[in-house]
Protein backbone atom coordinates (compact mmCIF):
# COMPACT_ATOMS: atom_id res chain seq x y z
CA UNK A 1 0.00 0.00 0.00
CA UNK A 2 1.58 2.98 -0.57
CA UNK A 3 1.49 5.48 2.38
CA UNK A 4 3.37 8.12 0.30
CA UNK A 5 1.10 9.19 -1.96
CA UNK A 6 -1.53 10.07 1.31
CA UNK A 7 -2.13 13.87 1.50
CA UNK A 8 -3.18 14.02 5.29
CA UNK A 9 -6.35 16.15 6.27
CA UNK A 10 -7.17 17.62 10.10
CA UNK A 11 -10.80 18.03 10.24
CA UNK A 12 -12.06 20.24 12.78
CA UNK A 13 -13.34 17.76 14.59
CA UNK A 14 -12.12 14.43 16.07
CA UNK A 15 -14.41 11.29 15.39
CA UNK A 16 -13.81 7.83 15.85
CA UNK A 17 -12.74 5.40 13.06
CA UNK A 18 -13.39 1.75 13.72
CA UNK A 19 -11.15 -0.98 11.53
CA UNK A 20 -11.53 -4.97 11.43
CA UNK A 21 -8.45 -6.52 9.43
CA UNK A 22 -7.09 -9.92 10.60
CA UNK A 23 -3.61 -9.33 8.60
CA UNK A 24 -1.99 -7.35 11.79
CA UNK A 25 0.88 -5.57 9.80
CA UNK A 26 -2.65 -4.26 7.26
CA UNK A 27 -4.06 -3.01 10.29
CA UNK A 28 -1.63 -1.27 11.41
CA UNK A 29 -0.83 0.61 8.07
CA UNK A 30 -4.71 1.44 7.94
CA UNK A 31 -4.32 3.04 11.30
CA UNK A 32 -1.56 4.96 10.61
CA UNK A 33 -3.07 6.22 7.21
CA UNK A 34 -6.67 6.98 8.71
CA UNK A 35 -4.61 9.01 11.38
CA UNK A 36 -3.21 11.26 9.50
CA UNK A 37 -7.05 13.13 8.89
CA UNK A 38 -6.73 13.56 12.33
CA UNK A 39 -9.20 10.74 13.64
CA UNK A 40 -9.74 8.89 17.04
CA UNK A 41 -8.39 5.11 15.62
CA UNK A 42 -9.24 1.54 17.15
CA UNK A 43 -8.62 -1.55 15.07
CA UNK A 44 -9.43 -4.92 15.94
CA UNK A 45 -8.67 -8.42 14.23
CA UNK A 46 -11.93 -9.88 14.67
CA UNK A 47 -15.37 -9.21 14.73
CA UNK A 48 -15.56 -10.22 18.43
CA UNK A 49 -12.81 -7.81 19.58
CA UNK A 50 -14.67 -5.18 17.31
CA UNK A 51 -18.38 -6.02 19.67
CA UNK A 52 -15.92 -5.34 22.73
CA UNK A 53 -14.76 -2.17 21.24
CA UNK A 54 -17.93 -1.11 20.75
CA UNK A 55 -19.76 -1.60 23.89
CA UNK A 56 -17.03 0.35 25.08
CA UNK A 57 -17.13 2.88 22.43
CA UNK A 58 -20.49 2.83 20.54
CA UNK A 59 -20.40 5.82 18.64
CA UNK A 60 -18.08 5.34 15.98
CA UNK A 61 -18.61 7.66 13.35
CA UNK A 62 -16.89 5.05 10.81
CA UNK A 63 -16.65 1.53 10.86
CA UNK A 64 -14.01 -0.22 8.13
CA UNK A 65 -14.22 -3.91 7.72
CA UNK A 66 -12.92 -6.78 5.90
CA UNK A 67 -15.52 -9.28 4.17
CA UNK A 68 -13.65 -12.32 4.98
CA UNK A 69 -12.71 -12.45 9.33
CA UNK A 70 -11.90 -15.63 11.27
CA UNK A 71 -15.23 -15.73 13.31
CA UNK A 72 -17.56 -14.09 10.37
CA UNK A 73 -18.10 -12.58 7.67
CA UNK A 74 -17.85 -8.93 7.32
CA UNK A 75 -21.24 -8.08 5.34
CA UNK A 76 -23.19 -9.87 7.98
CA UNK A 77 -21.96 -7.31 10.62
CA UNK A 78 -22.70 -4.22 8.62
CA UNK A 79 -25.98 -5.59 8.75
CA UNK A 80 -25.66 -6.57 12.80
CA UNK A 81 -24.37 -2.46 12.93
CA UNK A 82 -27.23 -1.17 10.91
CA UNK A 83 -29.70 -2.63 13.61
CA UNK A 84 -28.04 -1.73 16.79
CA UNK A 85 -25.61 1.48 15.98
CA UNK A 86 -27.61 2.47 13.18
CA UNK A 87 -25.70 6.10 12.95
CA UNK A 88 -22.55 4.22 11.72
CA UNK A 89 -21.45 4.71 8.61
CA UNK A 90 -20.50 1.41 7.17
CA UNK A 91 -17.61 0.41 4.82
CA UNK A 92 -16.92 -2.65 3.42
CA UNK A 93 -13.08 -4.06 2.18
CA UNK A 94 -13.24 -7.27 0.24
CA UNK A 95 -10.39 -8.70 -2.22
CA UNK A 96 -13.19 -10.52 -4.32
CA UNK A 97 -15.51 -8.42 -6.35
CA UNK A 98 -19.21 -9.80 -5.62
CA UNK A 99 -20.50 -6.58 -7.78
CA UNK A 100 -24.36 -7.73 -7.20
CA UNK A 101 -23.92 -8.43 -3.49
CA UNK A 102 -22.47 -5.64 -3.25
CA UNK A 103 -24.87 -2.89 -4.77
CA UNK A 104 -28.17 -4.61 -3.22
CA UNK A 105 -26.00 -4.27 0.06
CA UNK A 106 -25.60 -0.71 -1.03
CA UNK A 107 -29.24 -0.13 -1.83
CA UNK A 108 -30.44 -1.58 1.42
CA UNK A 109 -28.61 0.30 3.63
CA UNK A 110 -26.60 -1.90 4.85
CA UNK A 111 -23.11 -0.27 3.76
CA UNK A 112 -22.11 3.09 2.62
CA UNK A 113 -19.46 2.09 0.27
CA UNK A 114 -17.52 -0.48 -0.29
CA UNK A 115 -13.62 -0.88 -1.57
CA UNK A 116 -11.46 -3.60 -2.67
CA UNK A 117 -7.94 -5.12 -2.53
CA UNK A 118 -5.05 -4.34 -2.88
CA UNK A 119 -5.93 -1.14 -1.15
CA UNK A 120 -5.31 2.43 -2.68
CA UNK A 121 -4.09 5.09 0.20
CA UNK A 122 -6.12 7.75 -1.81
CA UNK A 123 -9.08 5.29 -2.21
CA UNK A 124 -9.11 4.44 1.88
CA UNK A 125 -8.35 7.90 2.99
CA UNK A 126 -11.62 9.12 0.22
CA UNK A 127 -13.60 7.05 1.23
CA UNK A 128 -12.91 7.48 5.20
CA UNK A 129 -13.48 11.25 4.70
CA UNK A 130 -16.98 10.69 2.59
CA UNK A 131 -18.06 8.55 5.11
CA UNK A 132 -16.94 11.02 8.06
CA UNK A 133 -18.90 14.05 6.17
CA UNK A 134 -21.66 11.71 5.80
CA UNK A 135 -21.63 11.07 9.24
CA UNK A 136 -21.68 14.58 10.56
CA UNK A 137 -24.60 15.10 7.99
CA UNK A 138 -26.80 12.57 9.55
CA UNK A 139 -25.82 13.64 13.27
CA UNK A 140 -26.75 17.14 12.45
CA UNK A 141 -30.08 16.16 10.46
CA UNK A 142 -31.09 14.36 13.74
CA UNK A 143 -29.88 17.19 15.66
CA UNK A 144 -32.12 19.85 13.76
CA UNK A 145 -34.95 17.31 13.60
CA UNK A 146 -34.89 17.07 17.21
CA UNK A 147 -34.59 20.84 17.26
CA UNK A 148 -37.58 21.15 14.80
CA UNK A 149 -39.64 18.64 17.03
CA UNK A 150 -39.09 21.13 20.19
CA UNK A 151 -39.87 24.19 18.22
CA UNK A 152 -42.99 22.60 16.51
CA UNK A 153 -43.80 21.75 20.57
CA UNK A 154 -43.14 25.06 21.78
CA UNK A 155 -45.28 26.50 18.62
CA UNK A 156 -48.06 24.34 19.19
CA UNK A 157 -48.05 25.32 22.82
CA UNK A 158 -48.35 29.00 22.02
CA UNK A 159 -51.12 28.47 19.30
CA UNK A 160 -52.55 26.95 22.11
CA UNK A 161 -52.21 30.22 24.11
CA UNK A 162 -53.19 32.45 20.98
CA UNK A 163 -56.28 30.88 20.33
CA UNK A 164 -57.07 30.41 24.07
CA UNK A 165 -56.49 34.19 24.47
CA UNK A 166 -58.50 34.91 21.30
CA UNK A 167 -61.53 32.75 22.69
CA UNK A 168 -61.07 34.87 25.73
CA UNK A 169 -60.79 38.01 23.58
CA UNK A 170 -64.18 37.08 21.79
CA UNK A 171 -65.97 36.15 24.99
CA UNK A 172 -65.14 39.14 26.38
CA UNK A 173 -66.79 41.56 23.19
CA UNK A 174 -70.09 38.98 23.51
CA UNK A 175 -69.66 40.03 27.45
CA UNK A 176 -69.42 43.69 26.66
CA UNK A 177 -72.37 43.41 24.34
CA UNK A 178 -74.54 41.64 26.43
CA UNK A 179 -74.00 44.22 29.15
CA UNK A 180 -74.26 47.21 26.91
CA UNK A 181 -77.75 46.77 25.07
CA UNK A 182 -80.12 43.82 26.08
CA UNK A 183 -81.24 43.72 22.55
CA UNK A 184 -78.33 41.79 21.65
CA UNK A 185 -77.77 39.25 24.18
CA UNK A 186 -77.64 35.67 22.66
CA UNK A 187 -78.07 37.65 19.30
CA UNK A 188 -74.08 36.73 18.38
CA UNK A 189 -74.65 32.91 19.35
CA UNK A 190 -77.59 32.42 17.65
CA UNK A 191 -76.64 33.95 14.12
CA UNK A 192 -73.08 32.14 14.78
CA UNK A 193 -75.42 28.37 14.93
CA UNK A 194 -76.98 29.26 11.72
CA UNK A 195 -73.41 29.90 10.08
CA UNK A 196 -71.68 27.20 11.25
CA UNK A 197 -74.97 25.28 9.75
CA UNK A 198 -75.02 27.16 6.66
CA UNK A 199 -71.68 26.72 6.27
CA UNK A 200 -71.43 22.77 6.38
CA UNK A 201 -74.22 22.48 4.47
CA UNK A 202 -72.11 24.34 1.38
CA UNK A 203 -69.18 22.24 2.20
CA UNK A 204 -67.07 25.19 2.94
CA UNK A 205 -63.36 24.54 3.93
CA UNK A 206 -63.48 24.61 7.79
CA UNK A 207 -61.05 27.67 7.82
CA UNK A 208 -64.32 29.07 6.48
CA UNK A 209 -66.16 27.92 8.74
CA UNK A 210 -64.71 29.00 11.59
CA UNK A 211 -64.85 32.63 9.63
CA UNK A 212 -67.70 32.65 9.56
CA UNK A 213 -68.40 31.66 13.35
CA UNK A 214 -66.36 34.11 14.69
CA UNK A 215 -67.49 36.92 12.23
CA UNK A 216 -70.72 36.04 12.96
CA UNK A 217 -70.00 36.01 16.87
CA UNK A 218 -68.68 39.42 16.69
CA UNK A 219 -70.38 41.45 13.65
CA UNK A 220 -72.72 43.84 16.26
CA UNK A 221 -69.69 45.08 18.61
CA UNK A 222 -69.26 48.73 16.41
CA UNK A 223 -72.87 49.22 18.06
CA UNK A 224 -70.94 49.97 21.64
CA UNK A 225 -70.09 53.36 19.70
CA UNK A 226 -73.98 53.84 18.79
CA UNK A 227 -76.05 55.16 21.98
CA UNK A 228 -78.54 52.81 23.39
CA UNK A 229 -81.55 54.70 22.38
CA UNK A 230 -80.69 55.17 18.32
CA UNK A 231 -80.58 51.37 18.30
CA UNK A 232 -83.58 50.65 20.20
CA UNK A 233 -85.31 53.16 17.99
CA UNK A 234 -84.09 51.26 14.71
CA UNK A 235 -85.54 48.44 16.40
CA UNK A 236 -89.26 50.17 15.66
CA UNK A 237 -88.38 51.27 12.05
CA UNK A 238 -85.87 53.47 10.22
CA UNK A 239 -88.62 56.16 9.30
CA UNK A 240 -88.35 57.29 12.62
CA UNK A 241 -84.55 58.11 13.14
CA UNK A 242 -82.75 61.44 12.39
CA UNK A 243 -80.17 61.50 9.77
CA UNK A 244 -77.28 61.87 12.09
CA UNK A 245 -78.98 58.79 13.93
CA UNK A 246 -79.36 56.76 11.24
CA UNK A 247 -75.14 57.63 10.17
CA UNK A 248 -74.19 56.40 13.51
CA UNK A 249 -76.32 52.91 13.08
CA UNK A 250 -75.01 52.56 9.29
CA UNK A 251 -71.45 52.93 10.59
CA UNK A 252 -71.26 49.80 13.05
CA UNK A 253 -70.18 47.47 10.31
CA UNK A 254 -67.19 49.27 9.64
CA UNK A 255 -66.55 50.05 13.22
CA UNK A 256 -67.54 46.51 14.34
CA UNK A 257 -64.88 45.61 11.67
CA UNK A 258 -61.98 47.77 13.11
CA UNK A 259 -62.16 46.27 16.04
CA UNK A 260 -61.83 42.55 15.31
CA UNK A 261 -58.47 43.47 13.50
CA UNK A 262 -57.04 42.15 16.44
CA UNK A 263 -57.93 38.56 14.78
CA UNK A 264 -55.41 37.08 12.95
CA UNK A 265 -57.58 35.67 10.46
CA UNK A 266 -57.69 38.73 8.64
CA UNK A 267 -61.46 37.31 6.58
CA UNK A 268 -63.17 38.12 9.70
CA UNK A 269 -62.85 42.05 9.53
CA UNK A 270 -63.98 41.93 6.00
CA UNK A 271 -67.15 39.39 6.65
CA UNK A 272 -67.98 41.99 9.42
CA UNK A 273 -67.96 45.17 7.68
CA UNK A 274 -70.21 43.59 4.80
CA UNK A 275 -72.89 41.79 6.83
CA UNK A 276 -75.19 44.68 5.72
CA UNK A 277 -74.69 44.86 2.49
CA UNK A 278 -77.44 44.04 0.45
CA UNK A 279 -77.70 41.89 -2.99
CA UNK A 280 -79.12 44.73 -5.19
CA UNK A 281 -76.53 47.58 -3.86
CA UNK A 282 -78.55 48.83 -1.68
CA UNK A 283 -76.85 48.02 2.03
CA UNK A 284 -74.53 49.69 3.47
CA UNK A 285 -71.87 50.91 4.31
CA UNK A 286 -70.45 51.13 1.11
CA UNK A 287 -73.48 49.56 -1.30
CA UNK A 288 -71.70 47.53 -3.13
CA UNK A 289 -73.98 44.70 -4.63
CA UNK A 290 -73.10 41.11 -6.58
CA UNK A 291 -70.44 39.63 -6.54
CA UNK A 292 -68.57 42.20 -4.94
CA UNK A 293 -69.94 41.22 -1.92
CA UNK A 294 -67.65 38.72 0.12
CA UNK A 295 -69.54 35.38 -0.44
CA UNK A 296 -69.58 34.89 4.06
CA UNK A 297 -70.63 38.05 4.27
CA UNK A 298 -73.68 37.28 2.22
CA UNK A 299 -74.44 34.34 4.15
CA UNK A 300 -73.91 35.97 7.75
CA UNK A 301 -76.36 38.44 6.60
CA UNK A 302 -79.38 36.36 6.12
CA UNK A 303 -79.32 34.73 9.62
CA UNK A 304 -77.97 37.80 11.14
CA UNK A 305 -81.62 39.89 9.53
CA UNK A 306 -83.72 36.70 10.21
CA UNK A 307 -82.90 36.40 14.03
CA UNK A 308 -83.77 40.29 14.71
CA UNK A 309 -87.28 39.85 12.91
CA UNK A 310 -89.99 40.12 14.94
CA UNK A 311 -92.33 37.94 12.80
CA UNK A 312 -93.96 34.55 13.52
CA UNK A 313 -92.71 31.34 11.53
CA UNK A 314 -94.25 31.78 8.21
CA UNK A 315 -94.18 35.68 7.85
CA UNK A 316 -90.00 35.41 8.63
CA UNK A 317 -89.93 32.47 5.74
CA UNK A 318 -91.66 34.80 3.46
CA UNK A 319 -90.32 37.91 4.70
CA UNK A 320 -86.78 35.94 3.20
CA UNK A 321 -88.73 34.70 0.20
CA UNK A 322 -89.41 38.02 -0.94
CA UNK A 323 -86.03 39.66 -0.54
CA UNK A 324 -83.72 36.71 -2.46
CA UNK A 325 -82.10 38.71 -5.33
CA UNK A 326 -82.93 41.79 -3.82
CA UNK A 327 -81.49 41.84 0.17
CA UNK A 328 -80.01 38.53 0.19
CA UNK A 329 -77.39 36.37 -2.29
CA UNK A 330 -79.33 33.67 -3.70
CA UNK A 331 -77.64 31.10 -3.33
CA UNK A 332 -77.60 32.22 0.53
CA UNK A 333 -80.68 32.59 0.65
CA UNK A 334 -82.01 28.90 -0.33
CA UNK A 335 -79.44 27.34 1.69
CA UNK A 336 -80.69 29.32 4.52
CA UNK A 337 -84.15 28.00 3.55
CA UNK A 338 -83.27 24.37 2.44
CA UNK A 339 -82.22 24.32 6.63
CA UNK A 340 -85.50 26.32 7.72
CA UNK A 341 -87.54 23.54 6.08
CA UNK A 342 -85.71 20.18 7.02
CA UNK A 343 -83.60 20.99 9.74
CA UNK A 344 -85.85 21.39 12.84
CA UNK A 345 -83.13 22.58 14.86
CA UNK A 346 -83.05 25.64 12.44
CA UNK A 347 -85.95 26.24 11.61
CA UNK A 348 -87.64 26.68 14.74
CA UNK A 349 -86.04 29.63 16.70
CA UNK A 350 -85.40 29.93 20.76
CA UNK A 351 -88.36 31.01 22.08
CA UNK A 352 -88.93 34.55 23.58
CA UNK A 353 -90.44 34.74 26.72
CA UNK A 354 -91.60 37.28 29.20
CA UNK A 355 -90.58 36.79 33.22
CA UNK A 356 -94.50 36.30 33.87
CA UNK A 357 -94.25 33.22 30.97
CA UNK A 358 -90.91 31.71 32.85
CA UNK A 359 -91.61 28.28 33.66
CA UNK A 360 -89.55 25.86 35.81
CA UNK A 361 -87.63 23.47 33.73
CA UNK A 362 -86.90 26.46 30.80
CA UNK A 363 -83.47 26.95 30.19
CA UNK A 364 -81.89 30.23 29.38
CA UNK A 365 -80.27 30.68 26.51
CA UNK A 366 -79.00 34.13 26.87
CA UNK A 367 -77.57 36.30 29.74
CA UNK A 368 -80.65 38.28 32.14
CA UNK A 369 -79.39 41.73 33.41
CA UNK A 370 -80.73 44.87 35.29
CA UNK A 371 -81.03 48.12 33.68
CA UNK A 372 -77.64 49.46 35.35
CA UNK A 373 -75.43 45.73 33.32
CA UNK A 374 -75.42 43.25 36.47
CA UNK A 375 -75.81 39.43 35.80
CA UNK A 376 -79.08 38.48 37.16
CA UNK A 377 -79.08 34.97 35.75
CA UNK A 378 -76.19 33.63 33.50
CA UNK A 379 -77.42 31.57 30.07
CA UNK A 380 -77.37 27.91 29.74
CA UNK A 381 -79.13 28.10 34.03
CA UNK A 382 -82.20 25.57 33.69
CA UNK A 383 -84.77 27.63 35.65
CA UNK A 384 -86.12 26.51 38.85
CA UNK A 385 -88.90 28.30 40.77
CA UNK A 386 -86.52 30.02 43.68
CA UNK A 387 -85.04 31.50 39.71
CA UNK A 388 -88.26 32.78 38.46
CA UNK A 389 -89.68 34.02 42.17
CA UNK A 390 -86.31 36.09 42.33
CA UNK A 391 -86.71 37.20 38.49
CA UNK A 392 -90.25 38.44 39.17
CA UNK A 393 -89.71 39.78 42.61
CA UNK A 394 -86.78 42.52 40.50
CA UNK A 395 -88.91 43.14 37.65
CA UNK A 396 -92.01 43.98 39.81
CA UNK A 397 -89.67 46.96 41.41
CA UNK A 398 -87.41 47.77 38.31
CA UNK A 399 -88.46 45.91 35.07
CA UNK A 400 -86.36 44.12 32.72
CA UNK A 401 -86.05 45.54 29.27
CA UNK A 402 -84.17 43.35 27.64
CA UNK A 403 -85.59 40.43 25.40
CA UNK A 404 -84.89 36.80 27.42
CA UNK A 405 -85.02 33.86 25.01
CA UNK A 406 -85.40 30.02 26.59
CA UNK A 407 -85.45 26.55 25.57
CA UNK A 408 -87.87 24.33 26.72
Amino acid sequence: MDLQNARPVVAPEVVTVLIIEDEPPLLDLLQQLVATIGCEVVGAATLGEARGLLKTAPHCAVVLTDQRLPDGMGLDFCKELRAFYPNSIRILSTGFIETDVLLQAINQGEIFRFITKPYNAENVLTLVRDGIARWKTDRENERLKTALIQKNEQLGNANTKLAAALDNSVDLCMDIMDRYDHLLAGHGERVARWCIAMGRELHLSETEIDTLRIAALMHDIGLVSVEREFHKRQQVGWEKLQAVQKAGLTSHPATSAQVVQFHPNQAVAEVVKCHHEWFNGNGYPEGIAYDRIPFLAAILAVPDAYDELPYMRQDTKEFIERNVSVRFHPEAARIFLHLFDNRPEFGEREREVTVSQMAEGMKLTNNVYNSLGVLLVPKGTALTDRHIMRLRQYNATEPIAQRIFISA
